[in-house]
């Protein structure tokens, strides 16, 4: 949901992004004006009074100066986040009109609409959304035997919404592929349009969509549209292999070679779910890691090397750092209280020869620390976590290992989610610690539907 407002637009934001995003409609509404004496840049607004000759005095807001000068606490902000989730879902009930029962698939009733729905009307007490109270009984039956006290949680109140921005602490989600032929700066886009125009398409989805809301109609014709269109194309192009099965890339026209990279790159990420763990806006920079890409359960001596020290360690150059015993110590232990139950992720294609980034929603575990104020998300702190383990006070799946990640730069996450690859999405810590291993629904519709 994107409210028209400027101040839910705002609070739907990042402190950082609500920020900039009210101080480019103020630059943007009210001019600039610059003070010669004082070399500073003020907003000015000009207020009309009861006469159309005179102006109340401008009304002057936060100089430049004072503005880089100004640094915010995050640990100041209190759970911002919650309060975001909360102002989403309050104005999600915006605008229901009471003689409707659902919205794009969304049931708006409740037990007491239920009793009342045989006469037609719709309490306004009962005409809120009603979100999704459990997205699979059979994930949250597996996350209660792993870690009870995170399942408690999960069902006490697990959430997720669309962001306008990556945040970190938050997670992306890889979109469709349907949703890159959508965006404007695609070549694709103008045969999208004029597929969906053509009057054979039309005619062919006009009972399919009957039964939706306008605004969930006009969504599902355009993604069955680009659907199809790609089914079309995709197939043109294995027409065009050789007889030893192979596609001659340099024979490809433009159009053809966007689709065949923008499908090569759709099947290395499919329902990628990426936690959000650096940002820097300033450069540009940004780090994710997956967590959805099981890799293992448990522990060989091989891998425990290899998640704990690295690949370089775990093979030729481990003897030359163990001769000092301190790495053989902490493997012994690391194997003793993993070796039986572990969850090891691929996290991304880079940096995979580098020791394994350990996540977790302890505060007080030693050497950990916190990705980002309020999140209640954890990195670091193996050896305390090793300890913990073989005394009894954690489990081994509260612990979740990735190996490797995805870096970013020059602005290339946010480019990403302009072009629709990747949705940012504002979550509830259960979704990023929970583990994701042999789910009957996976994390990627949780973050969907949660």
């Amino acid at each position: 949901m994107r409210p028209t407002l400027s101040l839910f637009v705002a609070a739907a934001l990042s402190p950082i992004a609500a920020f900039e995003f009210t101080r480019s409609r103020l630059s943007r509404s009210f001019g600039t004006h610059r003070n010669s004496q004082s070399n500073s840049c003020q907003s000015v607004l000009s207020v009309p009074c009861a006469s159309q000759h005179r102006h109340c005095p401008p009304l002057l807001f936060m100089t430049k100066e004072q503005d880089e000068d100004e640094e915010i606490d995050p640990n100041s902000l209190g759970d911002w986040r919650t309060f975001r989730m909360n102002l989403v879902t309050a104005s999600s009930s915006i605008g229901v009109t009471p003689d409707v029962t659902s919205i794009d698939g969304i049931t708006l009733e409740d037990e007491e609409t239920s009793s009342s729905s045989n006469s037609g009307k719709i309490s306004m007490k009962s005409a809120t959304v009603s979100r999704p109270k459990s997205v699979s009984k059979r994930n949250e039956e597996i996350l209660m035997a792993q870690n009870e006290l995170l399942g408690e949680e999960y069902l006490k109140g697990a959430w997720a919404h669309e962001s306008a921005v990556p945040e970190v602490g938050g997670l992306v989600c890889r979109m469709p592929l349907e949703a890159e032929l959508n965006n404007p700066s695609s070549i694709l886009y103008k045969r999208l349009q004029s597929f969906l125009e053509s009057e054979n398409y039309r005619s062919t989805n006009k009972k399919s969509s009957a039964s939706l809301s306008p605004l969930a109609a006009k969504t599902a014709f355009w993604y069955r549209g680009a659907e199809q269109l790609l089914k079309n194309d995709l197939e043109d192009i294995s027409m065009m292999a050789n007889e030893n099965g192979k596609i001659e890339v340099e024979k490809l026209g433009r159009t053809s070679l966007e689709l065949l990279q923008l499908y090569i790159d759709y099947q290395q990420t499919w329902q990628h779910v990426c936690l959000v763990v650096e940002k820097d806006d300033l450069v540009g920079t940004a780090k994710t890691i997956a967590i959805n890409r099981p890799m293992a359960f448990k522990l060989s001596e091989s891998l425990g090397r290899l998640v704990l020290l690295g690949a370089f360690l775990a093979t030729g150059g481990v003897e030359k750092r163990e001769r000092t015993g301190v790495e053989t110590q902490l493997l012994v232990k690391f194997l003793a209280a993993f070796e039986n139950e572990c969850g090891v992720y691929v996290g991304g294609p880079h940096k995979m020869e580098e020791p394994a980034t350990m996540i977790h929603g302890i505060s007080d575990l030693p050497g950990a620390v916190e990705i980002s104020p309020g999140t209640g998300i954890f990195m670091g702190g193996v050896e305390a976590a090793c300890d913990g383990v073989l005394s009894g006070k954690y489990k081994p799946l509260d612990f979740r290992f990735f190996i490797g990640h995805t870096s970013y730069e020059g602005g290339e996450l946010d480019r990403t989610v302009e072009l629709g690859k990747y949705q940012p999405i504002a979550c509830s810590r259960p979704l990023v610690l929970k583990q994701c291993i042999q789910l009957p629904k996976p994390l990627w519709h949780e973050g969907a539907y949660t």
